[in-house]
Formats: C-alpha cells, sequence, structure tokens
C-alpha cells in the first residue's frame, strides 16, 4: 500500500552465433518515471529516462524527498552502455528544467556523464536561475579514478567550479543547506585536484560581495 506500482516489457532475442542479446522496444515505468531501451546488450544498449516526479526514484534511495524536487519540470537522460556486461561503459546527457533543491528554484541543469570500472567524469556542467533580478550561471566539470566501481581513498581527483553571479542562498541550496534567511551576490572560481582521502593540492579564489 505505500510502495510505487512499476511495469514493464522486456523483448529480448539471443545469437549464438554472434553471442548477443538484441533487445527491442522494451521499458521500466514508474507512475511519472519511464525508462526505455534498445540495442544490444554486449555491444551497444541505448537508454532514455524520462521524469516528471522524482519521487519514483528517490524512493529507492536514502535522499529524502524534500530535498530535490521537480515543479512541473522535466528530469531526462539519454544515453548508451557498452562493452557488455563485464566492463560496462555508460555516457549520455543528463537534463532537467524547474528543479528545485532545498526549496530554492533553478531554471536548468545539464552534464555530460561518462562511467566506468576504472573512473567517472561529468563535463560541460551547467546550472542556471534567473530569478527577480539575482540570476545565477554556473559551469562544473569533475572526474575521479574508480577501481571496479569504488572510489579508494587513493583515487585522483579533479574538479572546476565557476559561478558568476550567484545569490549567496543559491549556493547554500546547492550545498545541501535549508534557507537560513541570508542573501547577497556572490562570484565563484574554485580549483580542486588531489585524492579522494587526500585533497590537499587545491586551490580557491572566492569573491563575496555582501549589500
Amino acid at each position: 500500500k505505500t510502495g510505487i506500482p512499476v511495469s514493464g516489457q522486456l523483448n529480448a532475442s539471443f545469437s549464438a552465433a554472434s553471442d548477443n542479446v538484441r533487445v527491442q522496444n522494451s521499458y521500466l515505468a514508474l507512475p511519472h518515471t519511464r525508462l526505455d531501451l534498445e540495442g544490444d546488450l554486449t555491444k551497444n544498449l541505448h537508454l532514455a529516462l524520462k521524469s516528471r516526479d522524482l519521487n519514483d526514484v528517490l524512493a529507492a534511495t536514502t535522499v529524502s524527498r524534500d530535498t530535490v524536487t521537480l515543479n512541473q519540470g522535466v528530469l531526462t537522460f539519454d544515453g548508451n552502455v557498452a562493452g557488455g556486461l563485464r566492463s560496462p561503459r555508460l555516457s549520455g546527457h543528463l537534463g532537467a528544467t524547474n528543479l528545485a533543491v532545498e526549496g530554492r528554484r533553478f531554471d536548468s541543469v545539464v552534464a555530460d556523464l561518462a562511467a566506468s570500472p576504472s573512473g567517472a567524469t561529468v563535463s560541460n556542467g551547467a546550472i542556471s536561475r534567473a530569478g527577480d533580478g539575482s540570476g545565477m550561471r554556473a559551469q562544473f566539470s569533475a572526474s575521479a579514478a574508480l577501481a571496479n566501481w569504488k572510489l579508494p581513498p587513493s583515487a585522483p581527483i579533479r574538479a572546476a567550479l565557476t559561478i558568476n553571479p550567484a545569490d549567496l542562498a543559491d549556493l547554500a541550496a546547492l550545498a545541501g543547506q535549508k534557507d537560513g534567511g541570508y542573501s547577497g551576490p556572490v562570484t565563484v572560481a574554485a580549483h580542486v585536484t588531489g585524492t579522494a582521502g587526500n585533497p590537499l593540492d587545491a586551490t580557491y579564489v572566492v569573491a563575496v560581495t555582501l549589500p
């Protein structure tokens, strides 16, 4: 009674000659979310995800349903999985419109994602918010080495973030902090390199101007 209904359809055919599983016209559906699958399981499988309510997905995680919401917006992911089940490589484009984080609304979030057993990257990331005279534009990228999908303390990491301009309340929301009643224009430029367990080799340049 408290669960989320799930339905789907899987159409697959196996070819012994090519040792390949062909997936066609298959999908997984929740009340406001749908994942379509098409392609070769051992070569290239196309994924298309579309959601109008993140509660469908967040119900399977420890993230609070109030942390990230869609205000009549849409989240999409269009990507591919290559390399088969033994060494899968995921790549694709993530996008969201009318997203709210800790009650703070953002007009759009986009990023290109790539992940494999040996590493993960986020590139061409951008967050925008028009606001009422307090617009925001942020660009970000990050990468990390993985060991069989795990992030060991010795793994090299790299991240970059630029925000110009933004409201202090926007940054607090993106950092997972609830509205504290503070505000003010902020410009941020940050670059981090190091390891997951000890990101000491880092530089931060932050300019803050409060009214």
